[in-house]
This record gives C-alpha cells, sequence and structure tokens, in this order.
C-alpha cells in the first residue's frame, strides 16, 4: 500500500511511502468505498492474488508464450477518493477498467511533450511531469472566473461587492503542488505556461468502462470517488519503438 508524502500526489519511487493493510480492510470496507479513511492511500495489488480473478472474470495463461497478458504485471488499483497519480507516459500499451467508482483521466498526445515539463534523466520518473495537470487547470479555471467577476462588479454596488469577495474566498481552496513556482511573484500558471499550448483529452471512466491508452501518450489520473481498477498493461511486439516526439527531451 502507498500512503502519499503530500496527502495527495502518488508516485511510488519518491512521492509515497509503503505501508502494509490486510486484504479484506481494503478492498471490503464501507470506508474506502465511501473515501473516509484517515489518511489517502492507493493499493496495489501485482500479481492480481487467485481469488480475484473469477470476481473479475480474468483468466491468465502463463504456458502460452503468445499471449498478451503477463499475470506478473497485471495490477489491480484501490484508491480513496481525491488521490491522484501525476502526468506520465508508460512505454507499453495498457487497459485501464474500472470494476467499482469513477475515475478522470486526462490524455496528452505525444506531439505535446516540448509543453509538459518532463523530468530529467537523473529523477526516478524520468517519464512523467513536473506539472501538476489538475493544480494548473484549477487555476485556469479560477483565473476566468475572477475575470468574469471583475467584470461584473464595474456595475454592482460596493455591498454586492462585499458579498461576491466573501464568496470568492469560500469557493477557492488551495490546491496541493509537488513543485511550487520558484518565485512567490509567479502564478503556478505563469510558471507553467506552456501548458497552455497542449491539446488534452478527458475521461471520465465509470465502473464497467475500459480505456485503452496507447504508449508515449502522456495521462494524469483523478479518483473522483473511491475505485477499484484493474490495469492490463501489454506489449504488441518485442522492442516496439517509441514516438519520436519523446527522444527530442
Amino acid at each position: 500500500m502507498l500512503h502519499s508524502n503530500n496527502a495527495r500526489h502518488f508516485f511510488a519511487n519518491e512521492l509515497c511511502h509503503a505501508g502494509r493493510l490486510p486484504f479484506h480492510k481494503v478492498v471490503l470496507s464501507d470506508r474506502t468505498m465511501h473515501g473516509e479513511h484517515d489518511k489517502p492511500f492507493y493499493c496495489r495489488m501485482r500479481p492480481i492474488p487467485n481469488p480475484m480473478h473469477a470476481l473479475f472474470n480474468l483468466n491468465f495463461n502463463d504456458e502460452d508464450p503468445g499471449i498478451l497478458f503477463k499475470r506478473q504485471l497485471c495490477a489491480c488499483w484501490v484508491g480513496t477518493r481525491n488521490s491522484v497519480t501525476p502526468l506520465h507516459f508508460d512505454t507499453c500499451h495498457g487497459f485501464l477498467a474500472v470494476l467499482q467508482g469513477t475515475k478522470k483521466v486526462t490524455l496528452f498526445p505525444p506531439e505535446d511533450t516540448m509543453y509538459l515539463y518532463r523530468e530529467q534523466g537523473t529523477s526516478l520518473n524520468p517519464n512523467s511531469s513536473k506539472a501538476d495537470w489538475e493544480v494548473w487547470n484549477a487555476s485556469s479555471a479560477a483565473s476566468s472566473t475572477t475575470t468574469s467577476q471583475a467584470s461584473s462588479r464595474a456595475n454592482s454596488s460596493s455591498e454586492e461587492e462585499e458579498e461576491e469577495e466573501e464568496e470568492e474566498e469560500e469557493l477557492v481552496a488551495p490546491e496541493i503542488t509537488r513543485n511550487p513556482p520558484r518565485r512567490t511573484s509567479r502564478t503556478y500558471r505563469q510558471e507553467y505556461m506552456r501548458l497552455d499550448e497542449t491539446s488534452p483529452r478527458e475521461v471520465l471512466l465509470q465502473a464497467g468502462e475500459m480505456l485503452y491508452i496507447p504508449p508515449g501518450w502522456w495521462h494524469t489520473v483523478e479518483n473522483v470517488t473511491a475505485t477499484i481498477a484493474v490495469l492490463l498493461p501489454f506489449d504488441m511486439v518485442d522492442g516496439e519503438d517509441l514516438h519520436p516526439a519523446l527522444m527530442l527531451l
């Protein structure tokens, strides 16, 4: 089980510390499904335990060398509400199937790599981004709202202005970010301004639905609710080349 160091973002190599919890307390707990655990967590079971194969209608044949899905690579993920897997890309194909709950997946094509602030090769997660898309997206929406409110205030009374400002303070909550702006005078949007050049595709993945994620496609995943999901990675051919755009940085 992974516990996030900032109670929001989950990457095994540098953002989390590992722990253990009995299986029944993770999957069968009402507290998990209602997001009521004291600490947000992500639990990965790899390979998927045998008792869960019938439950998920999975069938692995380890004796068949031609089978796409390798038992030792497939995993079941159980996560609490609001947990986020930061923006990254994988070098293999993958099917993400949600069994319970709802995930929001935002994808970016490989051609967007130059705008996504890829980590340095010395990083523990070199195929990931320094930027947190959900933070940037929220700051972008907040900026648009503020501009609209400023325009409307020009025609409102001072009493109405005070009420609107109080409402705005209640609605705007600080987002947790891994890499805040290096200068206090800069906003998050200014720090990662190249994200404005990207072409994201947002998918709301609900129970019973599956999403195919091609190799080299950047993606970030947020648990809208507590979720149980299965990840099935595979390679079409050995040594498959990645998109040339991923080799530029």
